[in-house]
């Protein structure tokens, strides 16, 4: 039973196309212009409305990667095979380089349009084609790397962004280097196509001169949201003499 009712079910359907088919192919010449023209324009809405659906363009900083090596990548992301400095690691290098990488939730800015909806399609035309490239929803204030003890004249928990300069790659494959100060500011811009640095990419600190009141050093990296929020992690507790 189920079987004739779906031969029946098809038969019908291409028994409508083909009326429909002969009905258009007999209308003036410039009607038929006009119902292809609606025709692509719909199938365009309705595929950017999809794309909304799949992909968030909006991102929100989780967590943060962050490692501590003697040498700098010369690719921006560090290798399988970089060494990386681990608790009571000793070092003597002039500077070090604290690799961090952030980790990210993506959201929608607002609840998704209906997929069969004329209403959405000015909504649609307006959606990005990559995961959370319309830039951060909340937006970061600070950026800080501390210390957990006397770092050259520091004392414990106060900035020493002015030790550190930021290091890496944009899209293009050139060395950006900047102020860790800065680093809110560069994180906060529409990263849509623009020229700079891809938010998934590893940013290396690089922290120097080493102390010369304290051997024995912790940094933790901070990064304050405008909504209050702050995101933290440390590093291994290391010698550096």
């Amino acid at each position: 039973m189920k079987d004739i009712s779906l031969s029946t079910t098809v038969s019908t359907l291409l028994i409508f196309e083909n009326a429909l088919t002969f009905r258009i192919a007999n209308l003036n010449p410039m009607f038929r212009r006009i119902l292809y023209v609606l025709a692509v324009f719909t199938m365009m809405s309705l595929m950017s409305v999809g794309c909304c659906d799949n992909l968030p363009p909006y991102s929100n900083i989780k967590g943060i990667s962050l490692s501590l090596s003697e040498t700098e990548p010369k690719t921006g992301a560090p290798s399988l095979n970089e060494p990386t400095l681990i608790n009571g690691s000793r070092t003597s290098v002039p500077m070090l380089i604290a690799s961090m990488q952030l980790k990210y939730d993506y959201e929608f800015a607002v609840s998704q349009p209906t997929r069969f909806s004329f209403i959405g399609s000015a909504v649609a035309n307006s959606c990005l084609d990559c995961l959370g490239c319309a830039g951060l929803k909340d937006q970061v204030a600070t950026v800080t790397l501390i210390s957990k003890g006397l770092f050259n004249g520091e004392v414990a928990g106060k900035s020493l962004n002015n030790f550190v300069q930021c290091r890496t790659y944009d899209m293009y494959g050139d060395t950006l280097n900047f102020s860790l100060s800065s680093l809110a500011d560069s994180l906060n811009k529409t990263w849509g196509g623009g020229r700079g640095f891809d938010l998934e990419k590893p940013i290396n600190l690089r922290i120097s001169p080493k102390p010369r009141d304290n051997a024995q050093q912790q940094f933790e990296l901070r990064i304050r949201l405008k909504s209050g929020k702050q995101v933290t992690q440390t590093t291994p507790v290391i010698i550096w003499e």
